[in-house]
């Protein structure tokens, strides 16, 4: 059970976004004036302009200002975490996270972890992103001195849970819990089917073990059909770990099986890890699953309604076509964009979410706002039918990197904008 004293501090978030709103500022970017629109290399691999002269940041001075350092103009379509890993900022990003992972103390309040948390937003390098997510989850001890111990003992626990919980044919189970394990069962083999790592096995089993755990110590809402989904990341990521990414990510599945072959004897301490860091994650979008999905429910509603603001005349188009927000973002807020990109692009994303802590389903409506931003230019040509293949199957295979991070920027900057507005409503 995730209690108060692990949550994050509201004053620690704010403080970083206070550092970052600082930066927005300092760099002209929180400015009205209207800017030139830039060209911009799209998913596509062209350049897009809106009709009007505009370009997909905004359509009034309000929307023409670009967060945390402005557009950049990048052709490549090769999705690769090292794209990022390797650029200056990058590898000072790089040195001042490894200041913080080997500080004695982290404590939530404390100004390391400020910093940690600020430089963590912007995208965590690749091989220290398992260390910074068990921090940023919570789940890994402040205390340099005290990790082992801890990651021990909460390993242990979660083995106990297993032990206790979970059985290959439940007996004695209540018809609801027996048959959210059918559930789990009949979802397990679709996660991912087109990555063979996530069809090992041992890895479904893992995922299994997870989601059926997380059921019985949470049986006010059980298990909901997309919760698997949300595991793959963190399996992936603390995989990861041992195993090159390259190789997790092949569609050679006979490549993929002997490379986690080779560390066998790891995978029960990245089941454990991924098992507490989702909980952690769950912990912040409950509402996501409780009766009636209040919470997906309020930011469809709070999507729709920025829309109308940032972008009235894709929303108009959208209206009249027919097409609303329950319609394809029902799924991005449930899944957290797991299926809408790859997963070098997805874990980036989930640096920042998991830098908001309970603030990232925040984030996340603007961050589909900033999306449909993006794709305006396309959007608006469209009809009804060719607007629903591109929203239920984006085209994010091949977005660079940097595209990534210019338009989690800009969803900061329209949270900035508009979350105190009554415009944005209220969660």
């Amino acid at each position: 059970m995730v209690t108060n004293e692990e949550r994050p501090p509201e004053d620690a978030r704010a403080t970083v976004k206070s550092r970052i709103k600082q930066t927005l500022g300092g760099l002209g970017f929180l400015k009205k004036a209207p800017q030139p629109a830039p060209l911009r290399s799209n998913s596509l691999g062209s350049t897009a302009r809106s009709d009007d002269g505009q370009s997909w940041i905004g359509r009034n001075p309000k929307q023409q200002a670009v967060a945390l350092g402005g557009m950049s103009h990048h052709n490549s379509s090769i999705v690769s975490d090292d794209d990022a890993d390797n650029s200056t900022s990058s590898l000072q990003r790089k040195n001042r996270l490894t200041q913080y992972l080997e500080c004695d103390s982290l404590a939530l309040g404390d100004t390391n972890s400020d910093g940690l948390r600020s430089v963590c937003w912007n995208g965590i390098p690749v091989d220290q992103r398992p260390q910074c997510w068990r921090l940023l989850c919570g789940y890994l001890p402040t205390s340099s001195e005290r990790r082992d111990c801890d990651l021990q003992r909460k390993r242990q626990e979660y083995k106990e849970y297993v032990a206790q919980y979970f059985q290959k044919e439940p007996r004695g189970e209540n018809q609801w819990m027996s048959s959210d394990i059918k559930l789990v069962k009949k979802d397990v083999p679709r996660t991912s089917p087109d990555i063979p790592f996530f069809q090992l096995p041992v890895i479904q089993n893992a995922l299994e073990r997870i989601l059926v755990v997380w059921a019985h110590r949470h049986p006010a809402s059980g298990y909901v059909q997309g919760m698997n989904d949300l595991v793959m990341p963190f399996l992936y990521v603390f995989s990861a770990e041992f195993v090159d990414r390259s190789v997790l990510l092949s569609k050679d599945a006979a490549v993929v099986s002997e490379a986690v072959a080779s560390i066998e004897a790891l995978l029960p301490h990245i089941e454990a890890d991924s098992f507490w860091c989702y909980n952690k994650l769950l912990s912040h979008i409950q509402d996501h699953y409780t009766d009636g999905q209040p919470g997906i429910q309020s930011k469809l509603a709070k999507l729709d309604a920025i829309l109308k603001q940032v972008d009235p005349e894709l929303h108009v188009h959208l209206q009249n076509e027919q097409v609303f927000a329950v319609q394809f973002a029902f799924r991005w807020f449930n899944c957290l964009f797991v299926r809408e990109f790859p997963l070098p692009l997805l874990t980036r994303l989930w640096d920042t979410f998991l830098c908001e802590g309970d603030g990232f389903p925040d984030l996340q409506v603007y961050m589909c706002v900033a999306l449909l931003e993006n794709w305006s230019p396309l959007l608006l040509k469209m009809d009804f039918a060719e607007i629903m293949g591109l929203l239920q199957c984006p085209p994010t295979a091949g977005m660079p990197m940097r595209e990534l991070g210019e338009i989690i920027s800009r969803a900061f900057q329209l949270q900035l904008l508009y979350n105190n507005s009554c415009l944005s409503g209220s969660d």
